[in-house]
């Protein structure tokens, strides 16, 4: 089996500074497969760009819009 070596930074997320919890490698993997990455993608990745590819669909987008009625009336028209 090829282990390719922790590369890059890991991705700044809003809850980065107030956890110093560790990655669990089985969390990860167990999250790459809900969301559909196969065990042949994670391979061809570093540890560090799946962490990131991870935390990016997870992450809470900080803004979130409301639509106002103006946006719902233009979208069921």
């Amino acid at each position: 089996m090829l282990l390719i070596p922790y590369q890059g930074n890991y991705k700044v997320t809003s809850t980065s500074n107030t956890s110093n919890k560790e990655f669990d490698e089985y969390e990860i993997v167990a999250l790459a497969k809900r969301l559909n990455i196969t065990i042949e993608d994670m391979k061809q990745m570093s540890f560090v760009s799946l962490a990131n590819i991870l935390l990016s669909s997870v992450e809470k987008e900080d803004a979130v819009d409301n639509a106002t009625q103006e946006d719902i009336d233009r979208y069921f028209g």
